[in-house]
């Protein structure tokens, strides 16, 4: 007679629980939102506010990048403006579509890897983000097109996070851009000097299209500089590209950048006021 060993069977990681604001959402068994939030007081902390000084005229916020949603789920608490939250990873657009649902219906879940088609590869999730590989070969669509598809009205803030090829999503919504001239608020984070070379490309695109001025935060939501041009942030690059290929102490790994054409710089100047007020009480409060 046969024996047959038991064995017995992997439980799944359970599922992480965290409040933005005043939702819960889900996220990732060792998604580090948590972490980097309770460690770095002013982390994502800038978008919400940006969103609550958009003119509440139906006009949309896009959110490229969209990971598991949190950032939508910030938004949505601070304005009325519909949301097109696009994500490629699937279990990242999994949870996507879970964590939006307490939003009654004022975020749009896409699930598509964006780009203009000059850069391959699939993507590869590590828990918190989810890089792209070039050497797959996963199809992209351009940003103009999922915007067609989904018939968005104009734009008011175009959201970019997709871990160095914000350049490429930019550069695949000319249309859009040229329409709405909506605000641009990007992770400005390079790994090569391909992918620097490649961002440095899309500054001279949005300058074409009229961004003249941009606002410059470090990775922990501190602002660095207010009402700069592009060549400034050539320089800031310059910097963290050095402490990269010489392995030194990084006191930056990567910027954000907001970019906004004259007619609505006022706005940025606004959420940036609100914003300072913010750093003070955090000041004090730490004080």
């Amino acid at each position: 007679m046969f024996g047959f060993k038991k064995f017995k069977s992997r439980r799944q990681p359970e599922l992480r629980k965290h409040t933005v604001g005043g939702v819960e959402i889900l996220l990732t068994p060792d998604h580090q939102l948590p972490r980097y939030q309770s460690k770095h007081a002013l982390y994502d902390r800038f978008l919400p506010i940006l969103a609550g000084v958009l003119p509440d005229d139906g006009s949309w916020i896009v959110d490229v990048g969209a990971n598991v949603g949190d950032t939508a789920v910030a938004l949505a608490q601070n304005c009325r403006n519909p949301i097109l939250s696009v994500e490629g990873d699937p279990e990242f657009y999994s949870l996507l579509q879970q964590n939006i649902q307490p939003l009654k219906g004022q975020v749009t879940p896409v699930q598509a890897l964006v780009g203009t088609g000059s850069i391959g590869g699939n993507l590869i999730q590590d828990g918190t983000t989810a890089r792209r590989n070039e050497s797959g070969n996963s199809s992209t669509i351009t940003l103009d097109e999922v915007l067609k598809t989904h018939s968005p009205g104009a734009v008011s803030l175009l959201k970019t996070d997709t871990d160095g090829y914000d350049a490429d999503i930019l550069k695949s919504a000319p249309e859009m851009l040229k329409a709405s001239r909506p605000l641009v608020f990007w992770e400005n984070e390079f790994q090569s000097k391909d992918q620097l070379d490649e961002l440095e490309s899309g500054y001279s695109f949005l300058a074409s299209l009229g961004y003249e001025k941009i606002w410059i935060f470090d990775n922990f939501g501190f602002p660095i500089l207010t009402g700069v041009g592009f060549d400034t942030l050539k320089q800031i690059n310059s910097y963290v590209y050095a402490m990269m290929v010489m392995k030194a102490p990084q006191t930056i790994f990567y910027t954000d950048i907001l970019a906004a054409t004259p007619e609505n710089e006022h706005l940025t100047v606004r959420a940036i006021a609100e914003y300072r007020s913010l750093l003070g009480n955090t000041y004090n409060r730490e004080g």
